[in-house]
């Protein structure tokens, strides 16, 4: 599953699109092949949603995918920034997400190739996806 974000999306939009895939995964007859995500935001930015409403939108995830049946068990989310904020942002959901559902991994990207081959890989080792931002 691929989500593109445009713009600088605040709290409420962010629900707004987990209530949209929540739709999704209900109207679909195999919910599990949607485990992995890819989070575009190279045209966006997450720097309007604070600590806070990040682990808000953590726990609301959470509580969607455990309503519909999915397993955080070998999971993974690759968040593909294009700005330094927006790599840092990413690295906070990715600690306040893994400390709350541990069987899911997420990893911040700059590059959406690199964010694919991580996707797929078989090898958990690069969890931590690659250096910070230049």
């Amino acid at each position: 599953m691929v989500y593109v974000l445009k713009g600088a999306p605040d709290l409420q939009v962010a629900k707004a699109a987990i209530q949209e895939t929540a739709a999704l995964l209900r109207a679909t007859s195999n919910p599990k092949q949607y485990q992995q995500a890819l989070i575009d935001v190279r045209e966006g930015s997450i720097a309007r949603i604070n600590a806070e409403e990040q682990q808000q939108l953590i726990v609301h995830a959470a509580r969607i995918r455990e309503e519909v049946g999915l397993s955080t068990d070998g999971t993974r989310v690759a968040i593909v920034v294009a700005a330094a904020v927006d790599y840092g942002m990413g690295r906070m959901v990715q600690t306040r997400g893994e400390m709350a559902e541990p069987g899911r991994r997420r990893a911040i990207f700059k590059d959406l190739g690199e964010a694919y081959r991580w996707l797929e890989s078989p090898d958990y080792s690069s969890d931590l996806g690659p250096p910070g931002p230049d």
